[in-house]
């Protein structure tokens, strides 16, 4: 055939086709299976999938189009030298592929396999739990003791461990605060434990941990601590106290402070010392030792009912408290600044020189003992006692000072005091137990004062502001007595009551007994506090003959006269003359004894005149509508008994009204009632004249009356001779 074929003459046309030849395989590359990534599980095994394995992809690797091949396939992780199985968590892990092939063409191709692929194991999430810490006793420090024991394998596997897997923890703890900001040390309950956790075991590599941070347990307080320290300290400094458990805060139960180490109380904190109030049971020796000291200068201090039993206690400033007893042995020691509050008794004794009280509050008895000097107070401080209390004060042998001057002082009980000057002021009431003093006894209450039973060796000055005065007991005073209560009512109805000295009272005078001028009740009186001196006429030393000078009273049965006589103003001119009108000597033949009495002080301040008889008028106060007009009237000693009449002229301000208005001048008893028939009022004199007076008439007072004003005028004799 073909256009030459004309051109060519075939020998043979007969030609059969009887050859053989080969079909050889077909190349195929299979690619396409992939692995799954998983989560640790403990296996190597893998998911593996075929759904890559497409026909474009085998056509891709040498399929021809339209024949058909299948694949299948298993894998497993391998580790990183593709040399053994490798369950652990990896990233791009080898997975070793198992395939099994099939299909109608697959013998028509030379297959070259895909042997592996890549996928990732990834951490298996495991919780730690099981850790516990141990209950402790406060040790001053924030470690923890904790246990793993819990952690067991049945816990791990609960948390996410595999079975079968190897995980070990240890850990250690801190206790902290409620906060869990910072450790903490102190006593408390379910407190937080911060855990520190150390992990292990072939596995762990496997697993994403959540750790166990925390756990609780509790701080109790310690039962009690000694001082371990040097003879002084610092109390919040731990290396002072046994295992550096330092009783801070509520930590510790009771304090022991050993007998000659003088510990210092403060806000000065030694880490991990904390300063705040420091709550303890209370404080002492071991047994019956000795105490030790405290000396407290700030912060706060609050003692439970085992109270304080030390040997010395010194504050400078802080506020310490007791449930219980105050117990002080040697000394003891306050400033202005500061408080100590008792709910129970203190006993406080001193031996080294004054014993001073600041802001002391008691609610029990109060007990104060100084062997070596007087009790004082702070300036600006208050002394408070709701139970009885009782004060002595030696020095050498001999009685020395108890001097509670301060306004504020609340003394509720009854208070017994042995001492040599004794000074007693209260913001109350003032009730007085056994006192007995080798001085003076001053007493000064803003409420009722009850003298007790009190022996005074030197004077008795008393001033209720107003408010009665009493007695439960006898009262002996040897010096003057003077007794204010204002407007209140003395009543000393003893009978064993024995006063030597001068005795004046300011108040109204219900019975007196044992004074020295008493015979039989004092009338109401003066209410007055202003205060002034009754001279008495002397010669002075090289002065011309007639003139005069003053000197002080000296009380009946003084030996020598005192250098400086209490004033006989508000007390003196207060002394009540008797109810008695008894008769004497009536008043005959006047001797004149005039006073230029008009050149006294109009305003109420005191003036001094003296007539040529040696007569000394005395003007405290003159009269006016609001206030009572105060004379005191001195006679010369024996004038009394003369029997001839004295004119006594009297000040112009104690008649000034009746001058100016033509007023009569009423001249009485206090009470209202007639004069003796041995004074009288004479109107041309403007004075009072006396005649003979009766045995004890003397001091005696007269109340003269001119329209609203009155004037009262007391009348004594002098004991020294011109």
């Amino acid at each position: 055939a073909g256009n030459d074929a004309v051109n060519y003459s075939l020998v043979n046309t007969n030609i059969v086709n009887n050859t053989s030849a080969n079909i050889t395989p077909k190349a195929l590359t299979l690619a396409g299976i992939t692995a799954s990534n998983k989560v640790y599980d403990g296996n190597a095994t893998a998911t593996v999938s075929t759904t890559g394995v497409t026909p474009a992809v085998l056509q891709a690797g040498g399929m021809v189009v339209g024949d058909n091949i299948t694949v299948a396939s298993i894998g497993t992780f391998r580790n990183a030298g593709n040399t053994a199985d490798d369950k652990n968590v990896g990233t791009a892990k080898t997975v070793a592929l198992t395939n099994t092939l099939g299909g109608t063409d697959l013998g028509n191709y030379t297959v070259t396999d895909q042997l592996t692929t890549n996928a990732n194991i990834t951490p298996k999430a495991l919780t730690i739990g099981g850790i516990t810490a141990s209950n402790k006793v406060y040790d001053g420090n924030a470690t923890a003791t904790v246990s793993t024991a819990g952690v067991t394998a049945a816990v791990l596997q609960a948390g996410g461990m595999v079975v079968g897997d190897s995980i070990t923890v240890a850990s250690t703890g801190t206790f902290r605060n409620a906060g869990n900001t910072a450790d903490d040390k102190n006593v408390g309950t379910a407190k937080t434990v911060a855990l520190t956790n150390t992990l292990g075991g072939t596995d762990l590599g496997n697993y994403t941990v959540t750790d166990q941070l925390t756990t609780n347990a509790n701080i109790t307080r310690l039962s009690s601590v000694t001082w371990t320290g040097g003879a002084t300290g610092n109390w919040l400094d731990p290396a002072n106290w046994a295992g550096g458990a330092v009783p801070d805060l509520s930590n510790v139960a009771r304090v022991i402070l050993p007998g000659q180490v003088d510990v210092t109380f403060s806000t000065t904190a030694v880490a991990p010392a904390q300063s705040g109030p420091v709550h303890v049971d209370g404080i002492s020796a071991l047994g019956n030792n000795t105490p030790g000291s405290l000396r407290m200068n700030s912060g706060s201090l609050v003692v439970g009912d085992g109270g304080l039993n030390l040997a010395g206690l010194n504050q400078t400033g802080g506020s310490l408290s007791s449930a219980g007893r105050l117990n002080v042995t040697e000394a003891f020691s306050q400033t202005s600044t500061g408080t100590i509050n008792v709910t129970g008794d203190a006993s406080i004794a001193n031996q080294r020189g004054n014993l001073t009280l600041g802001n002391l509050h008691v609610g029990g008895n109060l007990t104060l003992n100084n062997s070596n000097g007087n009790i004082v107070q702070a300036s600006a401080t208050a002394l408070s006692v709701q139970g009885n209390s009782s004060l002595t004060a030696n020095r050498n042998g001999v009685t020395a000072d108890v001097l509670l001057a301060n306004n504020d002082n609340t003394l509720s009980g009854l208070v017994s005091v042995t001492g040599n000057n004794v000074t007693i002021q209260t913001s109350s009431t003032l009730n007085l137990g056994t006192v007995s003093t080798d001085g003076d006894l001053t007493l000064d209450s803003r409420g009722r004062l009850d003298l007790g039973t009190s022996s005074v060796t030197g004077k008795l000055v008393a001033n209720t502001h107003n408010n009665n005065i009493t007695q439960t007991g006898a009262l002996e005073v040897k010096g003057l007595t003077q007794l204010d209560a204002g407007t209140g009512t003395i009543t000393l109805n003893n009978a064993n009551n024995h006063m030597t000295g001068t005795f004046t009272t300011v108040g109204i005078v219900g019975e007196v007994r044992g004074a020295p001028m008493t015979t039989a009740p004092f009338v109401p009186i003066i209410q007055t506090t202003e205060p002034a001196r009754l001279p008495v006429p002397t010669t002075p030393t090289g002065a011309a003959s007639g003139a005069t000078t003053t000197a002080p009273i000296t009380p009946s049965g003084a030996t020598n006269p005192p250098a400086a006589q209490p004033d006989t103003s508000a007390a003196a001119v207060s002394a009540a003359a008797p109810t008695s009108t008894t008769s004497s000597t009536p008043v005959t033949a006047p001797v004149a004894a005039t006073s230029n009495a008009s050149t006294a002080n109009a305003v109420g301040e005191a003036s001094v005149n003296t007539s040529s008889t040696g007569v000394v008028v005395n003007t405290i106060r003159a009269p006016n509508q609001q206030a009572l007009g105060i004379v005191a009237v001195l006679l010369p000693k024996g004038t009394s008994s003369v029997g001839l009449g004295v004119v006594i002229s009297l000040p112009e301000e104690a008649v000034q009204t009746a001058t100016q208005t033509g007023a009569s001048v009423k001249a009485t008893l206090p009470n209202g009632n007639p004069l003796p028939a041995w004074i009288k009022y004479v109107e041309s004199e403007k004075g009072l004249v006396i005649g003979s007076v009766p045995e004890g008439g003397l001091p005696f007072q007269v109340l003269l009356t001119v329209g609203n004003q009155r004037t009262v005028v007391q009348i004594s004799e002098s004991q020294f001779s011109q």
